[in-house]
């Protein structure tokens, strides 16, 4: 079993769309356990209701303390691969999610697409470049449970509010042995899938930021890849 975990704050509906596309996957294929954690009570526990997801509630913030709680929550579902790591507005097609399910290492993309609702566009992003050149975008990434358990389940250091990332990898850096030699970063390409960004009014990563080094695309490049009841998902969320 693949632990699925996404924290939820505002934009229901993109994070509807998000819920209901690994839903119909996780009906289909029987081998993941789908975890939200959600900060707004009544509201986000009944968007997790409605779409078939687990549910645990903590603090928006510090940020890393609420995705310690997720956490918390995956590792009593006990899933046996491992977790994929997502944010509420990022999904990724489904051979990607073989792969994980298949992985003994660390695993992570290179690149991906963007969307954004108002104005309707889309980018390709190629990756970091600079310093962090070579280092997986920060959704879609895939912990195996060895990893997971060598790390007691808290990926992050308590009362980050930000750069969750970087001190990621710096708590990986100080592990025996460690992970990081043996992760594996894929272009989408390479991986045989599409993983796809919404980006919304409320974002942890404002679109301006995203922009430099991406490259304007046609919307229908990376949905064509998707299922048909997530392409008209996101095709409602149209601004």
């Amino acid at each position: 079993m693949l632990a699925v975990l996404i924290a939820i704050w505002q934009r229901p509906e993109v994070t509807g769309v998000v819920m209901r596309h690994y839903r119909r996957m996780a009906d289909a294929r029987k081998d993941l356990l789908l975890v939200a954690v959600g900060s707004e009570g009544e509201v986000s526990r009944k968007l997790a209701a409605d779409n078939g997801w687990d549910y645990v509630e903590a603090p928006n913030q510090p940020l890393s303390d609420k995705l310690t709680v997720g956490l918390a929550r995956c590792r009593d579902l006990d899933p046996s691969a491992g977790l994929l790591a997502m944010g509420s507005d990022d999904m990724v097609t489904e051979p990607w999610v073989d792969r994980c399910v298949k992985s003994t290492t660390m695993l992570g993309l290179k690149d991906m697409y963007l969307i954004r609702r108002r104005p309707w566009e889309c980018l390709y992003w190629p990756g970091y470049v600079g310093p962090r050149a070579g280092e997986s975008v920060g959704a879609h990434r895939f912990f195996p449970r060895a990893v997971l358990d060598q790390m007691g389940w808290e990926l992050w250091p308590s009362g980050l509010k930000c750069n969750l990332d970087g001190n990621l990898y710096r708590k990986l850096k100080t592990l025996t042995p460690n992970p990081l030699d043996t992760a594996v970063v894929l272009p989408m390409g390479a991986a045989n899938c599409v993983a796809l960004g919404i980006s919304s009014e409320v974002n942890l990563t404002p679109w301006r930021y995203i922009v430099p080094g991406a490259n304007r695309v046609s919307p229908s490049l990376p949905l064509a890849r998707f299922p048909r009841e997530t392409q008209s998902d996101i095709a409602k969320l149209r601004g």
